[in-house]
């Protein structure tokens, strides 16, 4: 039909978790369906059915490739402040692994996200951790 606009598909990574759960209404509302990555997929789905859930984890390559599958776009938000004493080092390698996959997808068209910065959220982004992590934060093109 004349007018209407392909599906667009979007893999938020930390959907569950603070950043994720504020961004998923506005990903929303700009008409993205949204799939998400978590350990723990059946939990997920009770809290959100509205989501593609996808069970993994954002250090294994092979979940976030599965993950990725499909999506035009990808947004890491995940941050594992409190998970354990190591958590830094775990989560600066777990972006790089995420990285890694999201362009071992290949490059797609560029894709407009919408602009997250509107969405209401009380996180200042001033965790040690998200400095190192950052370059491997930015939304990813895939091929459709």
């Amino acid at each position: 039909m004349a007018g209407l606009q392909p599906e667009r598909s979007l893999l938020l990574t930390g959907a569950t978790g603070f950043v994720g759960g504020a961004a998923r209404p506005a990903l929303a509302r700009e008409g993205w369906r949204l799939r998400g990555l978590t350990r723990d997929a059946a939990r997920a789905k009770k809290h959100d059915p509205t989501l593609d859930w996808v069970q993994g984890d954002v250090s294994d390559p092979a979940s976030c490739a599965r993950a990725l599958d499909g999506c035009q776009a990808a947004l890491y938000l995940v941050h594992g402040i409190g998970e354990g004493v190591d958590y830094h080092r775990h989560e600066v390698m777990a972006a790089a692994t995420f990285s890694k996959a999201a362009a071992a997808v290949g490059p797609g068209s560029p894709t407009e996200l919408p602009d997250l910065r509107r969405v209401p959220s009380r996180y200042d982004g001033g965790h040690r951790s998200t400095g190192p992590v950052g370059p491997s934060r930015r939304p990813v093109a895939s091929p459709a």
